[in-house]
């Protein structure tokens, strides 16, 4: 069943992109000053996922953006939520930025592990 993500899903994903260095991410330059722009876009895209899927008019929220800062195994997690709800748009470039910011994480997450650290390298 889809659904349109909470706040805080959101806001731990703008404030993970805020940090990261990444120049753009969905055709904003990455700024502080831009955090509810990119947060407004990823809202737009659940949207838009969840009125194709539902065959509906949900109007797109107004999203303010508040910094909820968390690790990035939760962080990892928010932006697999948020890609699981919007699986109508997988084409969207915000979908493929989504998708880049995912294989970025889940790399980070990997090596950070203590797993990661005693694992041979061969």
């Amino acid at each position: 069943m889809g659904y349109i993500c909470e706040e805080r899903t959101i806001e731990r994903i703008v404030t993970y992109i805020l940090g990261s260095g990444l120049p753009k991410f969905g055709g904003i330059t990455v700024s502080s000053g831009k955090a509810t722009d990119i947060g407004q876009t990823l809202v737009k895209l659940n949207t838009r996922a969840f009125n194709a899927r539902y065959h509906s008019a949900e109007p797109v929220a107004l999203y303010r953006h508040t910094a909820r800062a968390a690790p990035n195994t939760q962080v990892l997690k928010s932006v697999l939520c948020l890609m699981g709800q919007c699986a109508e748009v997988m084409d969207d470039p915000v979908y493929l930025d989504l998708k880049a910011l995912r294989d970025s994480l889940a790399l980070s997450v990997a090596c950070a592990s203590p797993d990661y650290e005693k694992a041979e390298w061969a």
